[in-house]
């Protein structure tokens, strides 16, 4: 319950940082250094990745709907834009393609794993912005086409 308690709260002050200025490729290293041994770094690595990852699809197929539906009003055109944009992605994901990498038959594990991996391997890009060396990291070991 303590254990609970202390990552909780480290969690939250984390995330309050993370918010206050984009993270560098090298402050995620540091949270991605002991990936997998359960503590609030650990948390961090594994969210960060996720998030960057959940963002960029969001943003990617949020742009199409927005697009697509400017100046409709009518709400059944809008539901059947979204039920396009729904059908694209589902196109996309069942070819392997997300977004730049091939993720067809890839976990999460696998990818903190390989964006750990990549961070460590590259210090010279510790100063870019983590969410494009977690795409570079992804689109390097997981290249489009699928094989």
């Amino acid at each position: 319950m303590i254990f609970r308690s202390v990552t909780l709260i480290t969690f939250i002050f984390i995330s309050g940082y993370v918010n206050s200025a984009e993270l560098t490729a090298g402050e995620l290293h540091e949270f991605c250094k002991e990936y997998g041994n359960g503590d609030a770094s650990s948390l961090m690595c594994g969210s960060y990745i996720r998030g960057s990852i959940d963002g960029k699809r969001i943003g990617f197929f949020g742009g199409y709907i927005s697009g697509k539906s400017r100046g409709k009003t009518d709400q059944e055109d809008i539901k059947k834009i979204q039920s396009e944009a729904t059908a694209e992605a589902y196109k996309l994901k069942e070819a392997g393609y997300d977004l730049g990498y091939c993720d067809k038959y890839i976990t999460i594990n696998q990818i903190v794993l390989v964006v750990a991996k990549y961070l460590k391997n590259n210090p010279e890009s510790h100063h870019y912005r983590a969410s494009t060396q977690v795409d570079i990291a992804l689109s390097k070991a997981f290249p489009w086409p699928c094989k």
